[in-house]
């Protein structure tokens, strides 16, 4: 198997990768918006499955037979800048490129669903407890309180 050819498979799998990652952030999108928790656990962990393989990528160098993990990163940008330089595998280098860059929009688009998510569960759970989120009450030490109880709320 000639350079080229080795280059384009490494290429057109990690593509299929993240296309494969693409979509499972696609369905955690939709499990949050939905806030379906079993399909979220499921999702998370093909994620987990999926980010693993993604992180165990074998980077071809012809100068060695194996990459240590510390040298990844010069062997990757080795690997990019000899992807950019042959026409043949500039598309599929560009292609990666914008598959990578959409998941982590999405996966940051994910991230902070879940922080919204968390914050308004704290908020409801305090507000349930009898706690007013929105005080701003203070000790002399200057530091929030955490809020102050509204006994009223809970009182009969």
């Amino acid at each position: 198997m000639n350079v080229l050819n080795i280059y384009q498979t490494t290429l057109n799998q990690w593509i299929r990768d993240y296309q494969s990652l693409h979509e499972v952030l696609c369905q955690e999108q939709n499990a949050l918006e939905k806030r379906d928790f079993k399909l979220l656990d499921n999702v998370t962990e093909e994620k987990n499955r999926i980010i693993s393989l993604i992180n165990d990528h074998m980077i071809p160098d012809l100068d060695k037979t194996e990459v240590k993990r510390s040298e990844k990163v010069v062997a990757l940008k080795d690997f990019k800048d000899r992807c950019e330089s042959a026409k043949n595998l500039q598309d599929l280098w560009n292609e990666l490129t914008q598959i990578v860059i959409q998941c982590q929009f999405k996966n940051e688009v994910n991230a902070r669903m879940v922080s919204l998510l968390s914050t308004s569960t704290k908020r409801t759970f305090n507000l349930i407890k009898g706690m007013d989120p929105e005080s701003n009450v203070y000790t002399a030490n200057g530091e929030s309180s955490g809020g102050s109880r509204n006994n009223s709320a809970l009182s009969v």
